[in-house]
């Protein structure tokens, strides 16, 4: 028997095209796959065909595949009935590119450049003392859609490893940093930062941190995943320094809101970071 998969355009070269078929009006072009001797086996035969794309998260491109049976004399061909199938999304993500991490006077901040492939849905940070530590979830210290993380009990003295997921569970490989003296360089001014929520997923409540370089006018807000406003956590004058605001689940009318993704934003002279929360309960 001949297995073969379906073309969905005309062959480049002549003579490529195996068979041809059409149906409703639409002609499919053929190409040969593999050739099998019938063993007169009882139980259906098998074979790992390649389909002629991957999945992804914007859908499962299918291909068709067609069986072809003949007899020793090459004058009787059946052919079975056309069908289809997709392939399963099991590569991973490549490794992020960099990853880094900056002293602040509230611990260490952890920062990497966000995955281009599309279907990158989330990062797994993971911590220990050793340098050659083996990520595990006993060290996995959280798991987040954003590209930064404050690490408010994290140290030189700590050593981290940092991979992407995809949506489907397939995770990279992990881009690390080992142990090391960290400091901060004389005269340095201090920065505008902002961490993601702790916890995140949310329980009930979750406190958002931040640090100012100097005095000034701060804007803290909740938005739901459609851009409306949830709840102004924080609008008015702060002083420099790390600081934060606790967000207890509810909205501006003091009502509770339901679990989904929301985006917080902050916003100081015109300057505008932003972080993601999930709300579970």
């Amino acid at each position: 028997a001949h297995l073969l998969s379906s073309r969905d355009a005309e062959p480049a070269g002549p003579g490529q095209a195996y068979r041809t078929t059409t149906v409703n009006g639409v002609t499919y072009y053929w190409e040969f796959i593999v050739s099998t001797p019938a063993a007169h086996f009882t139980s259906a035969y098998s074979y790992a065909a390649p389909t002629t794309s991957d999945s992804i998260g914007a859908g499962n491109p299918r291909t068709a595949f067609l069986v072809v049976a003949y007899n020793t004399s090459n004058t009787v061909y059946l052919a079975s009935n056309p069908d289809s199938g997709y392939s399963v999304d099991n590569l991973a993500p490549a490794i992020p590119l960099s990853f880094t991490r900056t002293m602040l006077a509230v611990g260490l901040e952890l920062r990497w450049p966000g995955s281009v492939e599309p279907d990158v849905v989330a990062y797994r940070v993971y911590r220990d003392t050793l340098a050659g530590f083996t990520p595990s979830p006993t060290t996995l210290l959280i798991s987040t859609a954003d590209t930064a993380l404050v690490d408010n009990t994290g140290a030189p003295r700590h050593a981290y490893a940092l991979q992407a997921v995809d949506r489907n569970g397939n995770a990279s490989g992990y881009r690390t940093i080992m142990p090391g003296v960290l400091g901060v360089a004389s005269g340095a001014a201090p920065s505008l930062w902002l961490a993601s929520a702790t916890p995140n997923p949310m329980f009930g409540r979750t406190r958002i941190t931040f640090g100012l370089p100097r005095d000034a006018h701060a804007r803290l807000t909740l938005f739901d995943a459609s851009g409306r406003v949830v709840r102004h956590i924080i609008d008015g004058p702060r002083r420099a320094g790390a600081q934060g605001a606790t967000w207890d689940g509810r909205d501006n009318a003091g009502a509770l809101v339901p679990n989904a993704i929301y985006f917080y934003e902050l916003r100081v002279e015109g300057r505008v970071l932003t972080g993601r929360l999930a709300k579970l309960s």
